[in-house]
């Protein structure tokens, strides 16, 4: 089983009552470690030094992803003067594969935004979560392997799971994995769990159904609400 947590965005206080939660427990983060309006600096830099040196899993959101070099978008809320020691310290553990686009437990594909209908169906990759995954960590690998040989003067090779549709303000037909809204898009059908989008009174939710769950987690700063991939329950660690 695994313990998957939504956006930090600098809630230092999060993070660590999150890590005392069943530590003995597999922990997930979902992204979203960085950018705030309420947070400080040196809280954004501490909750992400937190986060990095626990046992828990990382994966990337897309307040984290502008952050690195020759990053595939930008977003609200980018601290441009902190760009230079956000980058270093993303880089150089994304280098040490510290930081992950997806995982899969418990049955669950796992993402920052969710996994879209329009992303599933142009992977063309049915409904094998684990061929799903290898396939965004395929794109993922293209997009790190080649950002580097691109001149400034060139665009960039799209990529579709860092796809922005018009519901988040983007140009794409359909969202990916960072910026999909469950709001507004059409969710593949397959198991999953995904932050990044407001829930109502800040609960997690089913927005599948009984027999297709899609947990949205959400990205309220102050709750303190997990779930729980084994019993597919919210836990509450206070």
């Amino acid at each position: 089983m695994a313990l998957i947590l939504g956006d930090i965005h600098g809630n230092l206080d999060k993070a660590q009552k999150f890590m005392a939660h069943k530590p003995e427990e597999t922990h997930v983060f979902v992204g979203d470690y960085v950018d705030s309006f309420a947070a400080t600096d040196e809280a954004i830099y501490e909750t992400l030094k937190t986060c990095i040196e626990s046992d828990a899993i990382l994966l990337l959101g897309n307040h984290d992803a502008h952050y690195l070099t020759d990053p595939p978008f930008m977003c609200s809320g980018h601290r441009h003067y902190m760009q230079k020691g956000l980058n270093e310290i993303f880089e150089a553990f994304l280098a040490e594969d510290r930081f992950k686009p997806a995982i899969v437990t418990d049955g669950f594909i796992v993402t920052h935004g969710g996994l879209s209908q329009g992303l599933g169906n142009s992977m063309r990759v049915g409904k094998d979560v684990n061929v799903i995954l290898g396939k965004i960590e395929d794109e993922w690998k293209a997009y790190l392997e080649t950002r580097f040989l691109r001149k400034l003067s060139q665009p960039r090779t799209p990529r579709k799971i860092f796809n922005i549709d018009f519901s988040r303000g983007g140009m794409d037909s359909f969202a990916g994995i960072f910026w999909a809204d469950y709001r507004s898009t059409k969710l593949y059908g397959v198991p999953q769990i995904f932050g990044h989008s407001k829930t109502p009174k800040h609960d997690i939710i089913n927005v599948g159904n009984k027999n297709m769950h899609h947990f949205a987690i959400g990205c309220d700063n102050d709750r303190r609400l997990c779930l729980n991939t084994k019993t597919k329950e919210a836990e509450d660690f206070g």
